[in-house]
């Protein structure tokens, strides 16, 4: 049986940055969306651990919003379960629905911060 970790990830401190000029085309949603229904999980190329972790290991940098994702992380939530003994991150949506995260790119290379 799982249980629920009730601990949100969410950003400590805000990343400054200049806003983004780039423009997301309803196509470039559609690919990033493409065969979601029927793949059960989510691949982090890069953009969910460089909001979670940061991206500069020295400085805390974690919030960070990756401008050339087409996905906005900070506007969703992430949850971890342990699921067999195994900490498990999952991507929590606007409508709820909960996305479990296949993996994460931890740019900032501190690992050790998620794992069990």
């Amino acid at each position: 049986m799982s249980r629920l970790i009730s601990r949100r990830m969410t950003a400590s401190k805000a990343v400054e940055m200049k806003p983004s000029r780039r423009f997301f085309s309803p196509d470039e949603i559609r690919f990033v969306c493409k065969n979601s229904d029927t793949f059960p999980f989510i691949f982090d190329a890069a953009a969910m651990g460089q909001y979670l972790g940061g991206v500069d290991n020295p400085r805390d940098t974690r919030g960070f919003i990756n401008e050339s994702c087409a996905i906005r992380y900070d506007l969703h939530q992430f949850e971890w379960e342990i699921i067999d003994g195994i900490k498990k991150p999952f991507l929590v949506m606007k409508n709820g629905q909960r996305k479990p995260i296949f993996n994460l790119h931890i740019h900032c290379k501190k690992v050790a911060s998620f794992m069990g």
